[in-house]
């Protein structure tokens, strides 16, 4: 009988031993369900400050596709402008015009002068 006795023990030590491992594996398992469920909150608080960031960025590119838009346009008005105003050929043209004009480079006739050499022309033609 104390042989039984003696296997009874062992029996109830092993299962005692496995009670025991359940436990810690429970305890195990439950600590590793709370850190996935805390990484599965961090996950998604990235998830959402990353959209934000995506969505602030989205803005500013169509920000900037608009100011580039505004900008190409304006240099295309520059371009016409330029296009409208006169070329350095012209320039040297007027320059030319007006040197021949200006009365402190030419030599001008007053409207009295001119008569006299008219004056002069016919008398000696008679």
């Amino acid at each position: 009988m104390a042989e039984i006795q003696n296997g009874r023990e062992v029996y109830i030590d092993i299962a005692s031993e496995i009670n025991r491992r359940v436990r810690v594996l429970e305890t195990k398992f439950e600590q590793l369900i709370e850190k996935i469920n805390l990484l599965e909150e961090c996950i998604l608080e990235v998830k959402n400050d990353l959209k934000i960031y995506i969505n602030f960025n989205n803005s500013r590119f169509q920000e900037n596709n608009s100011k580039i838009e505004v900008l190409e346009k304006e240099i295309e008005n520059i371009k016409s402008y330029i296009q409208e105003l006169v070329s350095k050929s012209e320039i040297e043209k007027l320059k030319t015009i007006i040197d021949l004009f200006n009365p402190l480079k030419s030599n001008f006739v007053t409207r009295e002068e001119l008569e006299e050499i008219l004056n002069e022309f016919k008398t000696k033609r008679e």
